[in-house]
């Protein structure tokens, strides 16, 4: 099911401090996608850490952020499916 798909960390690895006690690599925060797809993906979390301008963001606003691209890019998004 994952084969030629990347690895996508809905709450991006760089942010997980935000959301202590909460392992970034579970299954629930990843997702495959196509290289094109999760590029696009990344495009937009690089415009998020732009507009921050060196500051941090908080963690309402990377879940805000991850959810606006969820809902932007989750039909592109396969999620592995627990029995």
């Amino acid at each position: 099911m994952w084969d030629d798909l990347e690895i996508h960390h809905i709450i991006p690895l760089e942010y997980s401090h935000l959301f202590p006690g909460v392992n970034p690599n579970r299954m629930g925060n990843l997702a495959g996608m196509s290289r094109p797809s999760h590029q696009r993906v990344s495009n937009e979390w690089t415009q998020f850490r732009a507009g921050l301008n060196g500051r941090s963001p908080s963690d309402s606003e990377v879940m805000s952020k991850a959810l606006e691209i969820h809902d932007q890019f989750g039909h592109t998004m396969q999620f592995v499916r627990q029995r």
